[in-house]
């Protein structure tokens, strides 16, 4: 890479976390090592020379080495990595927000009406929030899994309904809880007419959007009151690392044998398939479970952070 080539990445990257993370010039100095003048200049020099117009439109030579190399290793159709090295979660959130929103974008943004089959979570409600707002949406917005507790409280970041209201498009949730008591009681719900429409929905859809889930006490299944701290110790000692849309799995990404995966209603997403699967999750603290999702083969699409990425890359044979 030559001189300008790295003045530009540096620019590019400084851009990110002032216009994106919002970060303040002295904040970004300090973790990029460098002197508050000259993040100053480099923030200047990023809109003078356009890499700045609404969205940042430099791609980080290493983000963008990582991410081919991802979608090398693991077959993957669409990898986006975005730059956090000595960034702090709030800022890689906030980043992974911007990025998930353009990648969602290129479905949503589509005339020809488009299925988007969609989970649940605190970073696809994020990244809905950074979508752009439209009001001659043909789409359909489907939920894949059950968000009503066993209390009968609803989580706070059941998604589909809010994409629904952003892109201004008719939606679908699944009329059950996430979890079961037994199954009987799954059968009844499963078997139930407007499950079956909303299934038979999702299994069309053009796309699905994820988050990924880990698995450890303050989770936010744990934190939800989907699953209490008892059964969160209880699915550790079974081996799960990661949850996808309810489902359980170890580390190489196969199934954890455990009444949670056979109460869960949610649309199961099986390995190795033809859904276009795109997951969004980033931060050390996700590590596992997105290694996990990797290994399972159950993805199409990743969005993910620059250290996360390099750590797989790294550790993953």
């Amino acid at each position: 890479m030559n001189k300008e080539n790295k003045k530009q990445d540096l620019a590019a990257r400084v851009a990110w976390l002032y216009y994106v993370a919002g970060k303040t010039q002295l904040d970004i100095a300090s973790i990029l090592g460098i002197s508050r003048q000259i993040a100053q200049r480099l923030l200047s020099a990023a809109k003078e020379q356009g890499l700045v117009n609404v969205q940042i439109i430099h791609p980080i030579s290493e983000c963008l080495e990582l991410a081919q190399n991802l979608a090398d290793k693991y077959k993957l159709d669409l990898v986006r990595v975005v730059p956090s090295k000595g960034a702090d979660l709030q800022s890689i959130n906030d980043m992974l927000a911007q990025e998930g929103a353009d990648v969602m974008g290129m479905f949503t943004h589509q005339s020809k009406p488009q299925i988007i089959g969609i989970g649940s979570g605190k970073t696809l409600r994020n990244i809905i929030d950074a979508l752009p707002l439209s009001e001659d949406s043909q789409h359909v917005s489907v939920s894949l899994i059950g968000a009503i507790a066993r209390d009968g409280s609803a989580t706070r970041y059941d998604v589909a309904l809010k994409l629904a209201e952003k892109i201004a498009c008719k939606y679908f949730i699944i009329p059950a809880p996430l979890y079961v008591d037994q199954a009987q009681e799954k059968q009844s719900w499963c078997q139930h007419r407007a499950y079956q429409i909303v299934k038979d929905k999702a299994q069309q859809s053009d796309a699905f959007f994820i988050g990924i889930g880990e698995v450890g006490l303050g989770c936010p299944l744990n934190t939800e009151q989907f699953i209490t701290d008892e059964q969160v110790n209880q699915l550790n000692e079974l081996g799960a690392v990661a949850e996808i849309l309810g489902y359980f799995i170890d580390q190489n990404g196969k199934p954890v044998v455990s009444e949670f995966n056979d109460l869960t209603t949610s649309i199961r997403l099986p390995a190795n398939s033809d859904y276009n699967v795109i997951a969004f999750a980033a931060g050390e603290h996700k590590y596992s479970a997105i290694r996990a999702a990797l290994k399972g083969q159950y993805l199409k699409g990743l969005v993910t952070d620059e250290m996360t990425a390099l750590k797989l890359i790294k550790e993953l044979d």
